[in-house]
């Protein structure tokens, strides 16, 4: 058996829907939705909350335009009973009224509405946009981030894409951009170390194929792996990364043709690990098991590390490893329009690989026609393969852990698997996983850190408090226990989570 394995460096190197908002009388909104305010004498009581259907409202039957509505639904559909409170604030008295597919009947809709006395107001149902906008200069051409669908399908030129089939990375970046103190690492053919839109988020990483050389990239492979995870963001150039206030290590354990052997790699997940990686990409694979590499994997989640793998580009169900290894999180890729990648199958048409799956898949993540930072100063536009998927993860990883230090590797996974869109066959399946992995999402799951529950078991007592003085005394100052949310976490901390536990 030779000593080198072939991997599959899963940048496939293959070089080759319809929107929900419209612009309606000079505002975006939601296509075909209106907001109704119910007279408070009409609204459900207190006590007796029954939702008002079409069916059930009298005054519908003399509209013209009945014949337009499709559904209708209290606007506040988590609240499963009303109290007081929502009472006094009129919360009961709101619907979403949703119109069949034709747009061109609001006005007529609204005008008939409004002619019926048990209806306070109607409203368009307006659309806000994330504040945060990069002024990267490539960051327009993101359809990862933000999905408009401007990816180019190969062959034609034409754009294709289904809308909003994204990692609503803009929306998670108006709760974190990330952390300093959180490092990906990149386990992979090097980075290039003084690339423009990384060099600000480097730290020390290690060469394992040339120890006394820097872990630099020549293959071109793990520039762009770590530009998708954690490329600097509103710098005027370039891409935006996914957790652009991320660090990233340079792990090289691949040689400049994109090879590497299994025990390399392994030495590259445990050293990485041991010197400081909350995260490990992986965006390297092969068909053959490997206990030591395992092992590495193993030991790398028990030290805390989430650690992310690529599924793998056969285009078929098997085994790929490390993402078949069970402690690992397996990636696979999907296309611009929310399907599994498939070749000439999905829609952007790009033919000779596609995601491989099987029941280790937790999730899929985009890995086509991805813009990110290439080997001198470069840059890619159009990294393909679930080598493109896995750091998208890696960065949706490193914005939780940035949120909330002490959710543990099987956390994340859980957290991960939770926020994720379900996307092709309802509920889980083995071409897809749990889904399109979402970032805003899965964050809002995430127990606000400064509740006092900091081990997330579900209570707040003295393994909290040790945990607490245990960053006090590793300076450990990030968001994770800053009770009073001061920006630093010291002896008024503990004194609030001390309060919390005695009452």
């Amino acid at each position: 058996m030779q000593k080198n394995i072939f991997l599959y460096i899963l940048c496939a190197f293959v070089f080759s829907a319809s929107n929900n908002f419209i612009v309606h009388e000079g505002q975006l909104i939601e296509e075909n939705t209106i907001i109704v305010k119910f007279s408070n004498t009409y609204a459900p009581l207190l006590g007796q909350e029954q939702p008002l259907t079409i069916e059930s409202i009298n005054a519908f039957k003399t509209i013209q335009n009945r014949s337009s509505f499709k559904s209708l639904q209290p606007l506040f559909k988590h609240i499963q009973n009303f109290t007081e409170l929502h009472y006094e604030h009129n919360l009961h008295q709101y619907y979403k009224l949703t119109l069949n597919d034709n747009s061109n009947v609001v006005n007529q809709v609204i005008a008939d509405l409004n002619s019926i006395n048990i209806i306070d107001n109607i409203e368009l149902n307006g659309v806000a946009e994330a504040l945060l906008v990069p002024n990267d200069s490539l960051y327009s051409n993101q359809w990862d981030h933000d999905n408009r669908r401007q990816a180019i399908q190969y062959g034609t030129g034409n754009l294709v894409g289904t809308a909003d089939c994204d990692l609503d990375t803009d929306e998670a970046w108006d709760i974190t951009t990330g952390n300093p103190d959180v490092v990906i690492a990149i386990i992979d053919t090097g980075v290039d170390l003084d690339h423009p839109d990384l060099i600000a988020n480097i730290v020390p990483g290690y060469n394992f194929i040339n120890e006394e050389l820097p872990p630099d990239d020549e293959y071109d492979h793990g520039t762009p792996c770590a530009g998708i995870a954690a490329a600097t963001i509103d710098n005027e150039i370039g891409i935006a990364g996914v957790c652009p206030d991320c660090s990233i290590m340079s792990i090289k354990v691949l040689d400049d043709n994109g090879f590497g052997d299994w025990g390399v790699i392994a030495n590259g997940i445990v050293w990485a690990s041991d010197n400081g990686a909350d995260v490990l990409s992986l965006s390297l694979g092969g068909g053959q098991y490997q206990e030591a590499l395992e092992s590495a994997v193993n030991y790398s989640v028990a030290n805390g590390s989430v650690t992310i793998a690529a599924s793998g580009n056969i285009n078929t169900q098997m085994d790929f490893y490390p993402a078949s290894y069970a402690q690992c999180i397996a990636v696979g890729a999907m296309s611009p329009c929310c399907e599994r990648k498939q070749g000439i199958n999905s829609c952007d048409a790009e033919p000779g690989w596609g995601s491989t799956y099987g029941e280790q898949v937790d999730v899929v993540a985009p890995g086509v026609r991805i813009f990110s930072t290439g080997k001198r100063a470069g840059y890619w536009t159009e990294f393909n393969g679930t080598s493109s998927a896995c750091p998208h993860v890696a960065g949706i990883a490193g914005l939780m852990l940035s949120y909330n230090s002490n959710l543990t590797p099987e956390t994340v996974r859980e957290l991960l698997r939770q926020g994720a869109d379900d996307i092709e066959d309802e509920g889980y399946d083995i071409e897809t996983g749990y889904g399109k992995v979402n970032a805003y999402n899965t964050l809002m799951l995430i127990p606000d850190p400064a509740s006092g529950d900091l081990n997330l078991d579900g209570e707040i007592n003295i393994s909290d408090i040790l945990i607490l003085l245990d960053n006090i005394l590793m300076g450990n100052y990030n968001m994770s226990g800053d009770m009073n949310s001061d920006g630093i976490i010291n002896i008024n901390d503990i004194m609030l989570i001390i309060q919390i536990v005695l009452n």
